[in-house]
């Protein structure tokens, strides 16, 4: 470790790590590998044994001692955190007691210009507490380090770990299908390698651009990030779509476009192509809604793709557009003709599957996320095969504001909810950071329908 680490004072390589014992003065240590970059995070393990004056640790750049900190979390001699922008205190933060805590872990997540804060106390908090979100310079352009300054006090620099950075809000995680016979099969999801299932969301960031996180899983418990795409450097796509791979090998679907003026006042649809890798292939904004009512205030937005009776359908589901049918010509279509109005408002977030009773009759189960007006909560709509609306369910009611999906995991149907943890994310400062994820499984005796063998 010690050839990882500058430090300007006397320290003491032990089993659990990096030892500094500062008396009456204070010692500074730099890591002389790690180099910041944007979309990373950063996670320092420390074990405190003495507090007698204070310790920083930071983002910050240091030349011949002097320091310059863009980013600090301060520990005072009361046992309290505090979070500094370039040596101001930050306004809007959260203050940690550390009285009685030996180690904690301080994780600094890093887009291109904001940084969120986060802490974790060994055995007292089983998820991470946001401390602060801050707007910061583009760190990455300057030699910016991780730096530990103990003053009067005693530590162990256990260890400092960076990976990738995921988002910090994750939402509409939802499976990539494999559909690459050219059949619609909702039980087919697309598999790894190594049989780990594929799957996608929006990746949200404090004040920076959203991306498109591929993730995959065995349990769906447990989700290990493989790339998060941001597409064309573009701040505004999101994953509130459908991905499938088709029989080019290519991974096809739908995504939205959340910036500036939508597509003619009427919708926010784009469609992609990505290789096997996710890189961008192709991005076409040029969709074409025949026939459609009017978008109103947000357009129509948030995708589902279906079969049904030899023809391919497509259910857009917007808080001002309402909940809208389309036929389209298959699923990499980019013109979508207008079939049926379900809902004239104040749902989103559709999935939409065909499913057999018990008696042998088909219907179709819909998933949809309602505003205030209708409950804000997730329900499933049971329509006859004319979209005629049959029954409804309450699902969940949102705690904060949560995103849901349901799917086809043989021999269950399986609703993954994300919604936000009150530790990770503050009041009035939007649906970002914060979304865990909840996994569970429906009591329902309606089974798949597929047409094609």
């Amino acid at each position: 470790m010690p050839n990882r680490w500058i430090i300007n004072g006397s320290y003491e390589l032990i089993e659990k790590g990096l030892a500094i014992h500062a008396i009456d003065a204070c010692i500074i240590a730099y890591n002389n590998v790690v180099k910041i970059e944007g979309y990373k995070v950063y996670n320092i393990q420390l074990a405190i044994s003495r507090i007698d004056g204070e310790i920083r640790i930071s983002m910050s750049t240091i030349s011949q001692l002097n320091v310059n900190r863009f980013i600090t979390i301060l520990i005072d001699r009361y046992i309290y955190t505090y979070v500094y922008l370039q040596d101001k205190r930050v306004t809007n933060q959260r203050f940690i007691d550390l009285e009685n805590v030996d180690s904690i872990d301080i994780l600094f997540a890093y887009a291109l210009s904001a940084v969120e804060v986060f802490v974790k106390r060994k055995d007292i908090d089983t998820d991470w507490i946001l401390l602060a979100q801050v707007s910061t310079p583009q760190l990455w352009l300057y030699n910016v380090r991780i730096l530990v300054e103990v003053c009067n006090s005693s530590v162990v620099v256990e260890g400092m770990t960076v990976y990738d950075l995921a988002g910090t809000g994750i939402r509409d995680l939802r499976p990539v299908f494999d559909w690459s016979d050219g059949k619609y099969n909702p039980r087919s999801i697309l598999k790894d390698s190594e049989g780990y299932m594929i799957f996608f969301a929006t990746a949200g960031f404090y004040r920076q651009p959203l991306g498109i996180l591929i993730l995959r899983t065995k349990d769906m418990i447990s989700y290990e990030p493989i790339k998060l795409v941001i597409i064309r450097g573009n701040p505004s796509y999101t994953g509130q779509g459908a991905l499938f791979k088709w029989i080019d090998g290519n991974i096809h679907g739908y995504l939205m476009n959340w910036g500036g003026s939508y597509q003619g006042d009427l919708h926010r649809i784009v469609r992609v192509v990505f290789d096997e890798n996710f890189k961008l292939v192709e991005l076409n904004e040029n969709i074409r809604l025949v026939n459609a009512p009017p978008g109103g205030r947000w357009g129509h937005y948030d995708i589902a793709i279906f079969k049904f009776n030899g023809k391919w359908y497509a259910i857009t589901s917007s808080f001002t557009a309402g909940t809208i049918l389309w036929e389209i010509e298959d699923p990499t279509s980019t013109v979508f003709t207008y079939v049926k109005t379900i809902f004239e408002r104040g749902r989103e977030n559709p999935c939409i599957y065909p499913v057999t009773t018990s008696n042998g009759e088909i219907r179709f189960m819909m998933s949809l996320a309602t505003d205030t007006e209708f409950g804000s909560r997730h329900k499933i709509y049971v329509f006859d095969t004319h979209f005629n609306l049959l029954e409804e369910y309450d699902i969940i009611t949102y705690r904060v504001w949560s995103a849901g999906h349901p799917f086809y995991l043989d021999p269950w149907y399986i609703y993954i909810n994300q919604d936000q943890s009150p530790t990770r994310t503050f009041q009035n400062s939007g649906i970002w950071p914060g979304a865990y994820i909840e996994v569970y499984r429906l009591k329902t005796n309606y089974r798949h329908h597929i047409e094609e063998k």
